[in-house]
């Protein structure tokens, strides 16, 4: 304890910063990386390593804690340099020099993942391997026991396979006690708590097996049983993540649009399950349903304003557009043409905090009639490139995921300038093509075998050609221009 208000004295005496600027910390926005996790690892190690160095971002925070736990005399943080996949250290020479000396000794590398390549942990092994330390004195802290993804070389896989790594799971570390960390919510579990995560949602879905799922983007969550009756627990997000998320849950569930939200609990959000529901939007029910996404849609553009730092600029769209298009259509796609249209209307854009997710499975008609729609608290600030965007993208995103016609589209943007929202139509346009580049993007990550047409989910190879039908219907790739107008 004297140690401890020792450092404290020292640190409370140092020039510090008013304020800290960081990038988002993924681990514990997205995939539920907890940091009693890392304690717990770091207490497998066995002896006091000569360095810990974290890998930044998220390392910095997590190798504190792992130099903590092992009471390390020496932490550093790095930041490896070069291609994503490709990663590679540059050392300053008196850091060499600290680090060398540390070679006789264990010495402990800290970050989340490993991602598709592991390349950032692989980096600082070879670095710690040029300074003389000997391969088996590496040790990884990552935050899951899988191997690197599809973009690892067989090479960085073996290399990944060898080397000592601590991992304690999420399964060992927080799972245990998630049910009795919502208790006071849900009440007291009556039975182990079911995964609904990577897919397994659809065995309670009506379809099944026949609607597509993206494990890779997928949060984690379960489905609670209880004398007061079910309930789904979906990870948020750990601190000023996840309480973003539940706010936006709440404004939408106490405005009847979303299941009713019970609150946040140790980074998951807590709601009902709705039973009994089916898929809205069907058969006689459509015209009431549009005039419902038109609601829904007009709710969020008024009451979920964004800053306008947050989310791609119409710029990043278009080249993501040139890239994923080219490549669904087997031949290059001019960039100019989408590059001076986006900075022309890039003045034009109202951010908001969209759903992304307006897919017809995630609107579900209650027994007594209502329309909630799911699954639309977080793919604002997802792990991907859109982030908020103008309503318009929520607007082509209805298009698309629920087949309107011309006439149900115009029926949908009548309604939502009766609710006070107007729709840009030059900027519908230019997002028209922007969405469906950036679904097939996300398929394709998916799905590994997508690149060969070996696909391991049927369902997502027929989105994936959904998608690109409708690419190919509205691009003409030689001009680089709509090939015919979309169905304003």
């Amino acid at each position: 304890m004297d140690a401890a208000r020792s450092a404290m004295r020292q640190l409370a005496a140092m020039p510090l910063p008013g304020a800290v600027a960081c990038r988002r910390q993924e681990g514990f926005a997205f995939y539920a990386v907890y940091p009693e996790a890392y304690v717990a690892a770091a207490r497998r190690l066995g002896e006091c390593p000569g360095a810990v160095i974290g890998i930044r971002s998220i390392g910095i925070g997590l190798a504190a804690i792992v130099s903590a736990a092992t009471a390390a005399p020496f932490m550093v943080s790095v930041r490896p340099i070069g291609p994503p996949f490709a990663r590679r250290l540059a050392l300053a020479p008196e850091l060499q020099r600290r680090l060398a000396a540390c070679t006789g000794q264990p010495v402990a590398v800290v970050d989340e993942g490993p991602g598709l390549s592991g390349s950032s942990f692989l980096a600082v092994g070879r670095a710690l391997r040029s300074l003389g330390c000997p391969a088996r004195r590496v040790h990884f802290f990552p935050s899951h026991g899988g191997l690197p993804g599809a973009a690892a070389s067989d090479a960085d896989r073996a290399a990944w396979q060898h080397a000592p790594r601590h991992v304690a799971s999420f399964e060992d570390v927080v799972l245990p006690h998630l049910a009795s960390w919502v208790a006071d919510l849900t009440g007291p579990a009556v039975e182990p708590l079911e995964d609904m995560s990577a897919g397994e949602w659809r065995r309670h879905h009506p379809l099944g097996a026949r609607l597509p799922a993206q494990p890779m983007w997928e949060r984690r969550k379960y489905l609670l049983r209880s004398e007061r009756g079910r309930f789904l627990l979906r990870f948020a997000g750990l601190g000023r993540y996840g309480e973003a998320v539940h706010r936006r849950a709440r404004v939408l569930a106490e405005a009847g649009l979303s299941p009713p939200v019970l609150g946040l609990r140790y980074g998951f959000l807590v709601e009902e399950w709705i039973e009994d529901a089916r898929m809205a939007g069907a058969g006689q029910e459509r015209a009431g349903f549009l005039a419902h996404v038109a609601a829904y849609l007009a709710f969020r553009a008024q009451r979920l304003p964004a800053t306008p730092d947050r989310g791609a600029s119409l710029d990043e769209l278009a080249r993501m557009l040139v890239h994923n298009a080219s490549e669904a259509l087997e031949q290059p796609l001019p960039e100019a043409p989408w590059l001076s249209w986006a900075r022309m209307l890039e003045p034009r854009v109202r951010r908001i905090e969209t759903d992304g997710r307006l897919h017809r499975w995630e609107w579900l008609c209650t027994r007594d009639g209502r329309v909630l729609k799911c699954d639309g608290y977080d793919h604002c600030d997802g792990h991907d490139i859109v982030g908020c965007q103008d309503v318009a993208w929520d607007v082509t995103g209805a298009v698309h995921e629920l087949d309107l016609t011309r006439s149900e589209l115009l029926v949908v943007l009548e309604r939502l300038g009766a609710h006070g929202v107007s729709v840009d139509l030059d900027l519908l346009r230019f997002l028209w093509p922007c969405y469906l580049a950036f679904q097939l993007g996300c398929i394709g990550r998916s799905d590994p075998g997508s690149r060969n047409g070996k696909w391991s989910d049927n369902a997502l190879a027929q989105e994936h050609g959904r998608y690109t039908a409708q690419l190919k219907k509205i691009i003409c790739a030689p001009c680089g221009r709509y090939s015919s107008e979309p169905t304003l």
